[in-house]
């Protein structure tokens, strides 16, 4: 009896972990263990849900580019900042700078950094903006073929009731912000 435990090792129940060889790790590309559900090769015979699902582990690039993104949103790091040299922050997260300049592309993919070369280059501190966000969901939109119609649906659903809250709990800024909107158009 094939049993999986939390980090996806197969062991043999009770006689020992892996039988003869020692510890052995599942093969994804052998199918389901032996006695598993073969819709859900994580499932362990014993149909204990998601126990011995493989876990996907960031790359320290990832969790490099996480630690400056959550230092930017909790606004540690504000606009215009410069990020320490790179070998300051390869020591200070030790990583190479390989690993350094990949959490660098990540960050200047989310906008959230724009690096210059040479001299007097480096990181520069970008707040989180809207158009990045405007930019990546008219990609999905388009992706998965989005009509104006589909468009116009959407916003006579949202208008109202944004309209309404207005009504109900403006501010003189509110109403002054709107004003510059119509006048804008």
């Amino acid at each position: 009896m094939v049993l999986l435990n939390a980090t996806n090792i197969a062991t043999d129940g009770p006689g020992g972990i892996g039988g003869p060889g020692g510890l052995r790790t599942s093969d994804p590309s052998a199918g389901p263990p032996p006695g598993g559900r073969g819709d859900d090769p994580g499932r362990s015979p014993a149909g204990e849900g998601h126990v011995g699902r493989r876990v996907r582990v960031p790359k320290t690039a990832e969790l490099v580019a996480a630690r400056l993104r959550r230092q930017i949103v909790r606004g540690e790091l504000v606009e215009g900042d410069a990020l320490p040299p790179e070998a300051v922050l390869m020591e200070q997260f030790g990583v190479s700078r390989p690993t350094l300049r990949e959490a660098f592309r990540v960050l200047e993919s989310e906008a959230l950094i724009s690096v210059r070369r040479g001299a007097h280059g480096g990181a520069r501190v970008h707040t989180p903006n809207g158009d990045v966000a405007a930019r990546y969901a008219a990609l999905v939109l388009e992706y998965r073929g989005t009509t104006i119609a589909d468009v116009h649906q959407a916003r006579a659903l949202l208008e109202p009731p944004c309209v309404r809250r207005l009504a109900q709990r403006h501010t003189e800024e509110d109403l002054a912000r709107l004003r510059a909107a119509l006048a804008a158009v």
